[in-house]
């Protein structure tokens, strides 16, 4: 399968749904948050991924309520689906090889962090 996009480079979105949980259950957040890996020419789609595997410890400010008043338990995220931008400039699920090799690759930089 044919992954670069339009301008020749190979670029990701992984969505995930996330989630802030506070002892208040009304001030907790959800939501849909994309992230986004663009390799340079010429690189493969490994690279571009291990640097998204390497980014497993997120910024979860996009799901922080600052306004809240009660005690922040957690925030967490789910994987939800990973892309690539087509050459017809659409975005298309990964196939299942690549999502895979991503599962992997997260998994060894979470142990190894």
């Amino acid at each position: 399968m044919h992954i670069t996009g339009p301008d020749g480079k190979i670029q990701f979105r992984i969505t995930h749904d996330a989630c802030s949980i506070y002892e208040n259950e009304d001030e907790n957040i959800s939501d849909e948050l994309e992230t986004y890996f663009q390799g340079e020419e010429g690189e493969s789609w490994k690279e571009i991924v291990q640097v998204a595997a390497d980014s497993w410890d997120w910024d979860d400010e996009g799901v922080i309520n600052f306004d809240a008043e009660s005690i922040l338990f957690e925030c967490s995220r789910d994987f939800k689906k990973m892309e690539f931008l087509s050459s017809k400039n659409d975005w298309q699920l990964v196939p299942e090889e690549i999502e895979n090799w991503y599962f992997e690759a997260e998994e060894k930089s979470m142990n190894n962090g």
